[in-house]
């Protein structure tokens, strides 16, 4: 319960800052919340339901509201770094494309800050009204509400892997990410946490690069006729390997995790 709190408190503490929409405060902040959804779902079975989902839509609208920002600092980054790792040759597209992804990476929408700031403290106030709440939640509720999540997560793992699409990736990987945020509140060093820890990793470099690939599908419409267009054919193919390799180890580590059931231990 006090685990909840403090998160939802880091990450409005850092919308105070003077500096709350600098790309590395942004992160801090997302992640913040990311641990305190994850910690809402251990507390969902002490919760009323309207507390429960009041404050799953507050953490969503705060993080929704973030995620523009970061997400065009995490698609400039990306690109730099597949250039330098794959060796994609620097021609008049992809420099093109760079300035166009600093050039969004740079903008900030008016009043967003302002925004920020009243959705954080409205968050806030009622973690404040859940951390003074009386519930019934033991310790065997945790951990059963860990369990819950594994069993989802085996299931999201089967449906990306039947379908592929950029949705159940997607859906899989937040599934990941909560799991291992869960299972970060056990002693270190599990073999369940480092694969979980794993498969966040590979699927959060997928994403990254599949944010990449629709950047250049945008870019491109803005260039229909142009040879710009042509120029990134060869990152455009570089992107499809290097996410082929990523979620072919990301399903064999999750087969091999999930495919039998997987319980976190007390």
């Amino acid at each position: 319960m006090h685990a909840y709190r403090q998160h939802v408190e880091s990450a409005v503490r850092a919308l105070l800052r003077p500096d709350a929409l600098d790309h590395e405060a942004v992160h801090e902040t997302r992640k913040n919340l990311k641990r305190a959804r994850a910690a809402l779902g251990l507390l969902r079975t002490g919760l009323p339901t309207a507390n429960y989902k009041s404050q799953k839509h507050g953490i969503r609208k705060l993080a929704s509201s973030l995620a523009k920002a970061r997400d065009a600092k995490v698609v400039s980054d990306t690109l730099e770094h597949l250039l330098r790792e794959q060796h994609v040759h620097v021609n008049a597209g992809v420099r093109g494309l760079r300035q166009a992804l600093l050039n969004e990476r740079d903008r900030v929408p008016d009043g967003l800050s302002r925004d920020l700031v009243s959705l954080g403290r409205d968050l806030m106030r009622a973690a404040d009204g859940i951390a003074r709440s009386d519930t019934n939640l033991r310790p065997r509720d945790l951990l059963r509400g860990m369990r819950r999540t594994c069993r989802r997560t085996g299931r999201d793992m089967k449906l990306a892997s039947r379908k592929r699409t950029a949705a159940t990736l997607h859906r899989w990987r937040r599934r990941v990410q909560c799991l291992k945020y869960q299972l970060d509140v056990l002693p270190a060093g599990s073999r369940l946490q480092r694969r979980v820890h794993r498969i966040s990793e590979l699927l959060g470099v997928d994403h990254d690069l599949w944010m990449l690939r629709q950047a250049i599908r945008k870019f491109r419409r803005g260039y229909p006729e142009d040879s710009l267009a042509g120029d990134l054919d060869p990152l455009a193919r570089s992107i499809r390997r290097r996410r082929r390799r990523l979620q072919a180890r990301a399903f064999e580590i999750g087969k091999d995790t999930f495919g039998r059931r997987a319980r976190p231990q007390p």
